[in-house]
């Protein structure tokens, strides 16, 4: 065991001695003088604002990129250039569906051998296509942005055809086709998405479709055949209706454009002419010999399928029902009724417009309704003598438009509710009435 020392035992005392130890003499000097002495201000001493020992001791380090910061900013550009592309996107002007109801636009035709647009409210006319070419026959496309026309001219020498494509101003010509005029085109029809036109070739019965913007060659989608007005059936545009000859008489053939395939919708000894789809693409309308009266054509219906087989027409008589028209609405149905006298003459009667009801039209269901034109129909007092008319409907299915097709006259616009006409200045050449409305966005 450790003795405990002398110091160890004595140091609780020696302490105590300390703390209680007696005040310095110099004491009293000491604080007389700090207190006269002023002290320097903080901000003379570095070491205050700027910590030099700390930032001494500190090792230095390449700085960390802000990943989370850097996608955040990334993601906030990549929304603000979205915006943008839609915000400019959203200005682009705007196109109606390729069927259905739209706005009316302009109206084009032809005169003297150039392509006009009239306004029917205003009735301003302005030419667009202009020159010393025949130019007839305008169709707009679909979306309105565009016109296809006919043009006559000489080339090298030699008379010509040429399918041209214009703006809808008239600038910007494409030509999209050309052949000699002998093998004229009986119409021009544009498919759904305003990129392509089918055309038929009279006198080789070949359907060609066509580039319009004039970078592919015409293509041969059919040989002996001809094309129906309106073939396109909507709203993929995929197939079209065509007339084929038979053993039996014809056939209506929807044609499947991407593989070629062939489908009947109707086949018989007495032909269908002026077959055409319904917007839906549910049903097609056609004029055709009644079996048991095969010195009239009447109006028949059929679904798409081939189904269902249905004659709408019957007014007693001879009657010639030809050029029936759908409204953009799929609800009504326009036709031109000519009724049959003596020595195979035919008195012009007013236009008339069907009502379908849950896709049926009888006589003893919705109610015909006459729609007479100053024109195109003038009733019992005319006889014709080869005078022709074509009819379609406005874009808004409020009035139809009708065009001579023999002859020069002046275009009726005619209102569908009320049948009041009113006849354009301008006096055109033929043409079909194969939507010669401008189709505009609602």
């Amino acid at each position: 065991m450790t003795t405990e020392s002398r110091m160890e035992r004595r140091l609780p005392e020696i302490l105590e001695e300390l703390y209680l130890g007696r005040t310095p003499d110099y004491r009293d000097e000491v604080l007389a003088a700090a207190v006269r002495s002023r002290q320097r201000p903080w901000w003379t001493f570095p070491g205050r604002w700027i910590p030099v020992a700390d930032i001494a001791s500190r090792p230095a380090y390449a700085p960390r990129l802000p990943w989370r910061a850097l996608t955040v900013a990334f993601l906030i550009g990549a929304l603000l250039v979205a915006v943008g592309v839609a915000y400019l996107g959203s200005r682009q002007p705007r196109v109606p569906l390729p069927f259905g109801l739209a706005d009316n636009g302009l109206i084009a035709y032809s005169a003297d051998g150039d392509i006009w647009t009239a306004d029917p409210l205003t009735g301003v006319t302005n030419a667009i296509v202009t020159g010393t070419d025949d130019d007839a026959a305008p169709v707009y496309s679909p979306d309105g942005t565009k016109i296809a026309f006919v043009r006559k001219a000489s080339i090298d020498g030699r008379l010509a055809e040429e399918i041209v494509v214009v703006s809808g101003d008239g600038s910007n010509p494409i030509e999209v086709s050309r052949q000699p005029a002998a093998r004229s085109s009986t119409h021009l029809e544009w498919a759904p998405d305003s990129r392509s036109l089918l055309t038929g070739v009279e006198d080789l019965s070949e359907i060609l479709m066509l580039d319009a913007t004039g970078l592919a060659e015409p293509r041969t989608v059919a040989t002996d055949a001809d094309l129906y007005p309106s073939p396109y059936q909507p709203p993929v545009g995929d197939a079209i209706l065509i007339s084929r000859a038979t053993t039996e008489g014809s056939s209506m053939v929807r044609l499947d454009l991407p593989s070629g395939k062939e489908t009947a919708v109707a086949t018989g000894p007495n032909g269908f002419a002026d077959a055409r789809w319904s917007p839906d693409g549910g049903q097609i309308v056609f004029s055709s010999p009644p079996t048991t009266d095969q010195d009239s054509r009447r109006l028949f219906l059929v679904n798409a399928d081939g189904s269902d087989v249905r004659q709408i027409t019957s007014a007693p008589g001879v009657w010639w029902d030809i050029a029936p028209v759908w409204s953009p609405d799929g609800k009504r149905i326009a036709f031109l009724p000519y009724e049959r006298k003596a020595d195979f003459q035919f008195d012009v009667r007013p236009l008339r417009i069907y009502t379908l009801a849950d896709g049926t039209v009888t006589e003893t269901g919705p109610i015909p309704r006459d729609v007479r034109a100053a024109n195109p129909a003038p009733g019992d007092e005319f006889v014709s003598a080869g005078e022709g008319w074509s009819f379609d409907w406005a874009p808004d299915g409020t009035s139809l438009i009708a065009f001579p097709t023999e002859g020069s006259g002046h275009p009726v616009v005619i209102d569908a509710a009320t049948g009041e006409s009113t006849a354009l200045d301008a006096v055109i050449t033929p043409t079909g009435a194969s939507q010669v409305w401008q189709r505009i966005a609602p």
